[in-house]
């Protein structure tokens, strides 16, 4: 019970601090800190209500030439899920002959930053962003990085379906992490660029 009040003492102390960044706190931030010491609210739901800021963004790149080798996808994998769980992104890559479609979770700040990387990393050409906006949950809470290799027909189809004005919700996907990617941003919560 001690190693509990001392665990929600130090994040309160944690919260507060955000008051003397430059960055200030969130509107939604403000009363934490006070309700969560004083065991109104348990972390479990004090930390979904940091999440009200959360952005979402999801973009379409080409690969360089020549197609990246299976050692340096792996490689690629491993540094962006460290620096993404660093970094509290979570998300869904799918990629296929070289087309790649990204969906990208966190606050607005990190991913606009981490989507910044990709437009000038030098391994990606034809980098469009398709849709970017508020979500009011994570869909990829579980993945740093998830990631999929799918058809390129089924890859084309989802980036269509997702740029038509009116999507089709009935649509449905064999592969399960295209039809987890159509699901995500068929809901609608965010907005078409």
């Amino acid at each position: 019970m001690e190693l509990v009040r001392l665990h929600r003492r130090s994040l309160a102390l944690a919260f507060s601090l955000l008051d003397t960044s430059i960055l200030g706190q969130s509107p939604y931030e403000s009363p934490l800190p006070t309700s969560y010491e004083y065991g109104e609210q348990s972390n479990e739901q004090a930390l979904p209500l940091r999440e009200t800021g959360l952005y979402r963004l999801l973009y379409e790149s080409q690969t360089m030439p020549p197609l990246p080798k299976l050692t340096q996808l792996r490689d690629i994998l491993h540094h962006s899920r460290s620096y993404n769980a660093e970094h509290h992104i979570t998300g869904l890559l799918l990629c296929s002959e070289g087309h790649y479609v990204q969906l990208l979770e966190g606050a607005e700040t990190d991913v606009q930053a981490l989507f910044a990387a990709i437009k000038q990393d030098r391994r990606h050409k034809q980098v469009q962003l398709i849709l970017q906006g508020v979500a009011q949950k994570r869909s990829f809470p579980q993945w740093s990085m998830g990631f999929g290799q799918v058809p390129a027909a089924a890859l084309t189809q989802l980036v269509g379906a997702v740029q038509a004005c009116k999507p089709v919700q009935e649509l449905c996907f064999e592969e399960p992490c295209l039809q987890a990617l159509w699901q995500a941003v068929s809901a609608g919560n965010s907005k078409m660029v």
